[in-house]
């Protein structure tokens, strides 16, 4: 930053702050101010250390707000600017521990890591999820991402337990042990990953979905739940039917390559779908962020999208299995 932008900067954190936090806390905002790269990334950090230390205090919080609106940001209506901190937080909600910069690092290196490993092995997994757009663009991962979902196929989930022995993750899985449940209304299972790498030191993980591969090009993605049955609790699996049409359809032939290492993906349109709420009504504040940003630098085919919607409709069935106990 120039010399103008720091002084800017004092003026305006011993101004908002100086009464109500110690100087150790204005200290160390302070030191984090002084490494982002311009004015405007200042004041996107400093908006949001107003609302978490003046959110208790409606009045105050208005205030400064209104100050910095009216002085900075051409006199934008602060009711917008709490829908954007509040969007923007429940967004990075997640890795609480982490930094941005820590948690994208934290993310290149656990996806380097395990797409070597995979690879190495002849793993057949896909990297599903919305980590492919960011990569796929090229603008960086854009906002926090709590962990990497893998779909990998059923036979070789036992090379799992040799990739993470000795790493800096903790290796789980409980698919015969679930602690998910079947929701009646929605029609599906919900709940975390049963497969799961969790980072040692922080709270990111590597996640793993379940998958098999039939003779006529059809797959089959399992989902784990337990549930309560003549007073004992009874594991089920959940398979999610998918035709060969939806397969080729939805899940990429082609690979992205993301420094040095190679991997297969759910296609971005078939993701669009998804995300923006025309199969499931969920909601997320990340998967509207998702939806806004393929919107923007993705040449979505509506049509396609459609003729996906029609697609998944006709190409999917459901059978639930009680599971037995290895």
């Amino acid at each position: 930053m120039n010399y103008v932008d720091k002084r800017k900067i004092l003026h305006l954190v011993q101004f908002v702050f100086n009464s109500y936090i110690s100087e150790d806390y204005k200290n160390l905002l302070l030191n984090k101010y002084k490494g982002l790269d311009n004015f405007i990334s200042f004041l996107n950090e400093f908006i949001l250390d107003i609302y978490n230390i003046y959110y208790k205090d409606k009045e105050k919080l208005d205030f400064y707000l209104e100050y910095i609106s009216n002085n900075y940001l051409d006199n934008k209506d602060i009711s917008i600017i709490k829908e954007e901190i509040v969007s923007k937080l429940e967004v990075n909600f997640g890795c609480s521990d982490l930094s941005m910069e820590d948690n994208h690092k934290v993310l290149s290196d656990s996806l380097i890591f395990i797409c070597r490993e995979l690879n190495k092995r002849n793993i057949d997994y896909y990297v599903v999820g919305s980590i492919p757009i960011y990569i796929k663009i090229n603008k960086g991962f854009e906002r926090f991402h709590s962990d990497i979902d893998i779909m990998i196929n059923g036979n070789d989930i036992d090379c799992l337990k040799e990739i993470f022995e000795d790493s800096d993750y903790l290796f789980m899985d409980n698919r015969f042990n679930s602690h998910k449940f079947f929701d009646e209304k929605e029609k599906r299972v919900r709940g975390g990953h049963d497969i799961l790498a969790q980072c040692k030191d922080n709270d990111f993980s590597i996640g793993f979905y379940e998958f098999s591969r039939y003779e006529d090009g059809s797959i089959s993605k399992k989902d784990y739940f337990s549930d309560i049955k003549d007073n004992k609790i009874t594991n089920y699996v959940y398979n999610n039917i998918y035709t060969k049409e939806y397969f080729d359809m939805f899940y990429s032939k082609d690979f992205i390559e993301y420094n040095g290492i190679k991997f297969r993906y759910f296609n971005i349109d078939g993701l669009y779908l998804y995300k923006s709420k025309n199969l499931f009504n969920e909601g997320r504040n990340k998967d509207l962020y998702d939806v806004k940003f393929m919107e923007k630098n993705c040449d979505l085919d509506k049509e396609r999208i459609n003729e996906l919607k029609e697609l998944f409709n006709s190409s999917v069935k459901y059978i639930i299995d009680i599971l037995e106990k290895k």
